[in-house]
């Protein structure tokens, strides 16, 4: 995982790069079957673009400024994916399916607290051939809850005492993204300052270069 000071890099090797050197390279080999997003296997027959769109994958506690950061792509032309506004996970991989298909760029506005969340758009990303990459919100506990507790009208989590042990839960049970996820970048947001600088850098980002 990079440092939030450093341009996006590739810390892992991409599947483009594995699959040109090591033909044993396997993207979903440590992924358990029942985690695999019910889809993908309709993704096989589809035409891919000749330039691979990208998914970032947003990671970090409830009221950790990850849909903040994810208003701010859409503005840029991102499609965003969020399971508090389509209701369902089955919703938001059809969603998901249907925009890297026409070649937009996706961020998934969940809190992917685990490897297990992750690998579910890790594998449509797979069979799409689209960059991963993934921003890790790594905003304190106290403060998300701080946020939650003075925020009105959000749809799922409203201020309450149960909000604040939904956070606290998500913390203990928090697994940061890390390289054996095969996911091709990794960048952290742990003050304002790196919100602004981590958003310039995705939106100057080339994955072709």
């Amino acid at each position: 995982m990079t440092d939030s000071s450093q341009r996006f890099a590739n810390p892992v090797t991409t599947r483009t790069q594995a699959s040109s050197t090591d033909s044993s390279y396997s993207h979903t080999s440590n992924i358990p079957h029942r985690y695999l997003p019910l889809h993908c296997e309709a993704l096989r027959d589809i035409e891919l673009s000749r330039n691979p769109p990208q998914l970032v994958l947003l990671s970090g506690l409830q009221g950790s400024g990850k849909s903040t950061f994810a208003a701010q792509l859409v503005e840029q032309g991102w499609c965003r994916i969020s399971q508090d506004e389509l209701g369902s996970r089955q919703r938001c991989e059809l969603e998901c399916i249907t925009a890297l298909t026409h070649g937009l760029n996706v961020v998934i506005d969940r809190c992917n607290f685990n490897v297990q969340q992750r690998s579910i758009w890790i594998q449509i990303a797979f069979y799409r051939r689209a960059v991963v990459g993934a921003i890790l919100f790594a905003t304190p506990p106290n403060e998300c809850i701080r946020r939650i507790m003075n925020r009105a009208n959000h749809p799922t989590l409203p201020p309450s005492e149960q909000a604040k042990a939904i956070v606290q839960r998500t913390a203990q049970d928090f697994e940061p993204p890390s390289r054996s996820e095969a996911i091709d970048w990794c960048r952290i947001i742990r003050k304002d300052s790196d919100f602004q600088r981590v958003y310039k850098d995705l939106l100057e980002f080339n994955p072709i270069d």
